[in-house]
């Protein structure tokens, strides 16, 4: 099985600025390499040219994705985040060369149209205006091209505000809840999208418009459930129902031929 342990030195840790930071970069990168390249040869993301981790975090996503494939951008609207990931790359001299890590707005990107053979995006529409940035990804990737992504249903949501996970001393996830609650009123009301804020994203609505934008879905799932092959055993970071409802979800799909 191909894995990646990454060098992690106290200068990455020293740029990690919160304890919500410093809580969230120990928990992806203490997850090994190897679950997160079953996760990927699950949904076929090995082989490709180009790949763009569209909001690529603290780069969990990226180094597993550059050792799958030739060339990989991982984008991200932090800097501070960006700045992590170029030093983990510094500290990590042999990922040189196929992986780059740039500051970029997912949902308006520089990037040229039809650019990406596959683009990538875990656990982060649900911050931003997705049917924005829905359409934005789907400019940058090539016909015939791949996208997967992760969010959120209201099980998510039921969970945080029930159970209170992974909380902080600059993090309370039930505040968190109750504000997408709200900003997702908003958001499905007017059609405006508060900056950072957490959409709740129902998965009905989500299919809708893919099929709205010509964008073929291959399959779906709760999180960890897409498996095209007969060998990968992918891992689930999370339950598939909270108190009765969707919890994370992914999807993956296909641009179509004009």
């Amino acid at each position: 099985m191909v894995t990646m342990e990454l060098n992690i030195t106290d200068r990455n840790l020293g740029l990690l600025k919160t304890q919500n930071d410093r809580c969230f970069f120990d928990r992806v990168h203490k997850t090994p390499s190897s679950i997160y390249i079953s996760r990927l040869e699950a949904i076929s993301f090995s082989g490709m040219n180009k790949i763009c981790d569209a909001g690529c975090g603290y780069g969990q996503w990226s180094f597993p994705l550059s050792k799958l494939n030739k060339s990989v951008h991982g984008i991200d609207s932090s800097a501070d985040r960006i700045s992590v990931c170029q030093a983990l790359l510094v500290d990590n001299p042999s990922i040189e060369g196929t992986l780059e890590f740039l500051v970029e707005d997912i949902q308006k990107t520089n990037f040229p149209d039809q650019y990406f053979d596959g683009v990538f995006s875990y656990s982060v529409l649900y911050l931003t205006d997705y049917r924005k940035t829905l359409k934005e990804l789907h400019r940058i990737l090539k016909p015939g091209g791949k996208l997967y992504f992760s969010s959120n249903d209201i099980g998510w949501y039921c969970h945080n505000l029930v159970d209170s996970p992974n909380a902080a001393s600059d993090y309370d996830p039930r505040e968190m809840a109750l504000k997408a609650i709200s900003d997702t009123c908003l958001y499905y009301s007017t059609g405006e999208h508060v900056t950072g804020s957490s959409i709740i994203m129902p998965i009905h609505l989500v299919l809708k418009e893919l099929e709205k934008m010509g964008l073929e879905v291959i399959s779906y799932g709760a999180d960890g459930e897409i498996n095209l092959t007969k060998t990968s055993k992918p891992k689930a970071f999370f339950q598939k129902e909270y108190h009765g409802h969707l919890g994370p979800y992914e999807i993956l799909a296909e641009k179509k031929f004009e």
